[in-house]
């Protein structure tokens, strides 16, 4: 069902029934697809709105700048209901209008959905919802949720958009997370399209299959498709961080280190986060060290590290682990024992003969 045939079959549905939970749900899609006149004509038909509508109200007041109008009607939306979705949206209005009352009382919210789901949404599940608007709270629960909570959220519209390519990716993204491989490969087998213009889900597709490969090497076409998916993902969008940085693992499952090395440093340059620099380039190195040139990969983490000293433990971690493959056993123990504890359990997983200390 295209967009305008929801919303028409929507509105037929209120004209038999005068329901007043379907109007507030035809609110929210033109809510979430950003018409708040629309949103605010099909609120002002449900006569006695519900927490629900009230929600929506303050949303709508605080998007039109009516902030007066948005602190009256959390005020006494707060003296009928406190449950955790109203609390959120009192935040929500202390943070728009720095009410530092709002703000001392509910702080940040707990709540990530500030519009709670109506009571009997079964009921309106015939009427389906907008696209866009599906799209929209697809993405919102996949960034505000951990996974395992946002695929549960997330599964009534995986289910009403079987061939929707991008939300089937949002879901396939969320059960690669979960461990749920299998699943997110048959999600992603479904739509895939070759004429897919959508970077996200190639990148996705990508992942999923490079993870399948490392957890069983025996299964080759599996890394032929994170290859095919890969070059997709970056010929649509090139300057995206985290598209080189999965280029590069490819390329290191394919056993060619030094393009990856090159895609951790293209990767290293794009990331506006020092954090994630910083790690980058340190696995940059690290693909320097595997293809032999062990000390200036030492040397230039060694400057890596003096740069940072000890916010950023990832230099230091790459060192160890090379200094230990590369049996220069002083070396390793001079950086190992200054590490931190985390640190050092890291250095201990990855290193498969642990150099043993001279007596």
């Amino acid at each position: 069902m295209n967009d305008s045939g929801a919303f028409s079959m929507a509105e037929k549905y209120f004209q038999l029934t005068q329901n007043q939970e379907c109007a507030e749900s035809i609110a929210v899609w033109h809510y979430e697809d950003g018409s708040l006149a629309k949103a605010r004509t099909w609120l002002d038909k449900s006569k006695t709105p519900s927490v629900r509508g009230s929600s929506l109200s303050i949303l709508i007041e605080i998007q039109l700048g009516n902030f007066d109008a948005a602190k009256e009607q959390t005020k006494q939306l707060l003296e009928q209901s406190k449950q955790p979705s109203v609390k959120a949206v009192a935040a929500a209005v202390g943070q728009a209008t720095q009410d530092e009352e709002l703000l001392s009382k509910f702080g940040e919210g707990g709540e990530k959905d500030l519009i709670p789901v109506a009571p009997r949404l079964g009921k309106l599940q015939p009427l389906a919802r907008t696209e866009l608007a599906d799209v929209r709270r697809a993405i919102r629960l996949r960034t505000n949720f951990q996974a395992e909570e946002a695929l549960k959220r997330v599964a009534p519209i995986l289910k009403q958009r079987p061939s929707h390519a991008f939300i089937q990716s949002m879901g396939a993204d969320l059960e690669r997370q979960t461990g749920m491989l299998k699943e997110a490969k048959s999600r992603l087998d479904r739509v895939r399209a070759d004429d897919n213009s959508d970077y996200e889900f190639w990148l996705i597709d990508a992942a999923v299959h490079s993870e399948i490969h490392q957890s069983d090497r025996s299964r080759a076409n599996e890394l032929v498709q994170a290859e095919a998916s890969i070059q997709k993902a970056l010929l649509l969008n090139p300057d995206i961080a985290e598209g080189h940085q999965l280029r590069a693992v490819i390329y290191e499952q394919q056993g060619n280190v030094l393009k990856a090395g090159e895609h951790f440093r293209i990767a290293s340059n794009i990331t506006p986060k020092r954090k994630e620099r910083v790690r980058l380039i340190s696995e940059s190195l690290r693909c320097m060290a595997v293809a032999g040139e062990v000390d200036r990969a030492l040397d230039e983490l060694d400057q890596l590290s003096s740069q940072y000293g000890n916010e950023y433990p990832e230099p230091r971690i790459e060192s160890a682990i090379i200094a230990a493959n590369a049996g220069k056993q002083s070396l390793f123990f001079r950086i190992f024992d200054g590490l931190d504890t985390e640190s050092k359990n890291q250095v201990g997983k990855r290193v498969q003969n642990f150099p043993q200390r001279e007596k």
